[in-house]
């Protein structure tokens, strides 16, 4: 999960097909898992200087929220 670990803060890489990447002990957290991977981010404390890179396009974004919107 976590790629650079810097004064700044940690960075955080997510892909759909990969889930997190970066993290020896949990590669792939989060694969084909959109909501446990936004889970992670909603831990995060809210003082902590984090990035989150999100590989996946706006357009799978889009087609998961009207999926999760004709779900309920």
């Amino acid at each position: 999960m976590l790629l650079n670990n810097r004064a700044t803060g940690a960075i955080y890489y997510w892909d759909f097909v990969d889930g997190y990447q970066g993290n020896p002990t949990d590669a792939g957290f989060a694969q084909r898992n959109p909501l446990q991977a936004l889970e992670l981010v909603e831990k995060l404390p809210s003082n902590a200087a984090e990035s989150l890179f999100c590989a996946t396009s706006i357009a799978f974004w889009k087609m998961f929220r009207s999926l999760a919107n004709s779900a309920i």
